[in-house]
């Protein structure tokens, strides 16, 4: 079973029940906020398992970042979907294996028309993943120089394992985490850790003893990922909310 990346804490889900957008508004969500350059395509997914915390009719986005490709569904945030490195292009045309892999009931799927691209995009439910690599964008766009970043995966104890996912980067100045819940990125204490757990405690220490298990998601901060990034900084006419 493959861990999911992004899971909202009930006491959020509910306070923003009144206010949250479709599943298919969510997705389209999505893809404006990834914008036009990052290669990404919306499914209308037919989900015949008989238990499942996903709907008969699943809507969801894949999306390509740091050369693998990604799923992102309102219900559950996003996981990776790429299950062998170095075939990225045989991947885009070959989704329903990838599919099955994530839920044995998605039996089959469709793509979406592109949609609108200029409208502004609303809360995104479970989108902390995504909003992660769009503060990563806005980062690349300050032209400050990045000595490392990723976006870091951190987990805490519970009744069912909570996830959340936020962008860790380091410069001269130190060590920051970019939160979406946060109004702007805090600076950590001390250096850059090759231990995503120690990484993750500093930024919460209030739950320090609750979480788990954490892994860092390394972004090559001078390749191809940049610069695709950097390509659709403002391009979509969206703007990022917090997740």
């Amino acid at each position: 079973m493959r861990k999911i990346i992004c899971l909202v804490l009930l006491a959020a889900l509910i306070a923003r029940a009144a206010t949250a957008p479709s599943n298919l508004e969510a997705v389209n969500g999505a893809r404006q906020l990834l914008g036009r350059d990052v290669w990404s395509r919306v499914l209308e997914i037919e989900n015949t398992g008989s238990i499942s915390l996903y709907p008969r009719i699943t809507y969801a986005l894949v999306f390509e970042f740091n050369d693998i490709l990604w799923f992102y569904t309102p219900h559950d945030g996003t996981q990776s979907l790429t299950l062998y490195a170095n075939q990225l292009e045989h991947d885009k045309t070959h989704l329903q294996p990838m599919l099955t892999e994530i839920h044995k009931g998605f039996s089959r799927f469709r793509e979406l028309p592109e949609g609108v691209w200029d409208s502004v995009v609303g809360v995104l439910p479970n989108g902390c993943f995504i909003e992660s690599v769009v503060a990563l964008r806005e980062l690349f766009a300050t032209g400050q120089r990045i000595l490392r970043a990723g976006v870091l995966l951190y987990y805490a104890k519970g009744h069912a394992r909570q996830g959340h996912a936020v962008l860790a980067y380091e410069t001269e100045s130190g060590v920051f985490i970019d939160d979406s819940e946060r109004a702007r990125p805090e600076k950590i204490k001390g250096r850059w850790s090759e231990r995503p757990l120690e990484i993750a405690r500093r930024h919460e220490p209030a739950l320090r003893k609750d979480l788990v298990a954490a892994k860092m998601v390394p972004i090559r901060v001078d390749g191809a990922s940049a610069k695709t990034l950097l390509a659709s900084n403002g391009r979509s006419g969206a703007s990022a909310t917090a997740g």
